[in-house]
């Protein structure tokens, strides 16, 4: 093709740039590329420094650290889509209405529902990737709720629950349907281990245009948009502390 003959025409020259193709003389030799990953942004003396900092340390996720992500509801709140899973009726009697939350909930919305103190237990509060910062979480302007119910949850135990999440069934089934997934209607999707969520923590955006990790011993959980690195085993069995690896993790040289 004319991209084809056009870059086969220049490229024996030393220097040549047109709107098509750039051609200018690299100091990695075609010799030196190898059947790995080529990197064009290091030089090799670089590289080399870089494979033996890799061969000899330990890698975070094999040795010592676990990393996970957040909670998969799939239905956090109604939108455009899946109210049209609800008639028109339910709608009304319900009063149901775009930005609703179903199981992540307003704090409006959990403090006018009269949870008990045992449902009050499965209520988490809950962060999003874009209340992340640099160390620590962002502090919470409006403060959200996730209601974690997972498949070995008895939804006829938790009366306020139940009401709550029946007013869309709706919905509710047709996503655990659409997605193949063998959960109970009102279960969450994905529900990552409670212990992992509920331990020391660094975590940090799915995507981020630097990097951002933060901080936390809370009891907090997320959504799956944010990843979370904890101890493999507790009590750790490594010397360094999550908050160093939370520096270096930040530091410049990481970046």
């Amino acid at each position: 093709d004319f991209l084809t003959k056009h870059i086969q025409k220049y490229i024996g020259k030393p220097k040549y740039e047109d709107e098509f193709v750039k051609v200018f003389w690299s100091g990695v030799k075609q010799g030196e590329l190898t059947g790995d990953a080529w990197d064009l942004k290091y030089d090799s003396q670089l590289n080399a420094i870089l494979n033996k900092i890799e061969k000899a340390g330990k890698k975070i996720g094999e040795n010592f650290l676990h990393v996970g992500c957040g909670v998969l509801t799939n239905r956090d709140y109604v939108n455009t889509r899946n109210i049209k899973r609800l008639t028109q009726s339910e709608i009304e009697r319900y009063g149901i209405k775009l930005g609703d939350g179903i199981f992540v909930l307003s704090e409006a919305e959990y403090r006018s529902l009269p949870f008990s103190s045992r449902e009050r237990e499965l209520i988490k509060p809950w962060y999003k990737n874009s209340e992340v910062s640099c160390y620590i979480p962002d502090p919470y302007d409006k403060r959200k709720f996730l209601i974690y119910l997972r498949n070995k949850d008895n939804l006829d135990e938790y009366p306020t629950i139940k009401a709550h999440l029946m007013k869309f069934k709706g919905i509710l089934d047709y996503q655990s349907l659409g997605y193949g997934e063998t959960n109970k209607w009102y279960a969450v999707t994905r529900a990552s281990e409670e212990s992992v969520l509920k331990r020391e923590k660094i975590f940090t955006p799915y995507r981020a245009e630097e990097n951002t990790f933060a901080y936390s011993n809370a009891d907090f959980f997320s959504s799956k948009d944010l990843y979370y690195i904890t101890y493999q085993v507790e009590p750790p069995n490594i010397g360094e502390s999550l908050k160093y690896v939370l520096g270096v993790l930040n530091s410049s040289t990481i970046e």
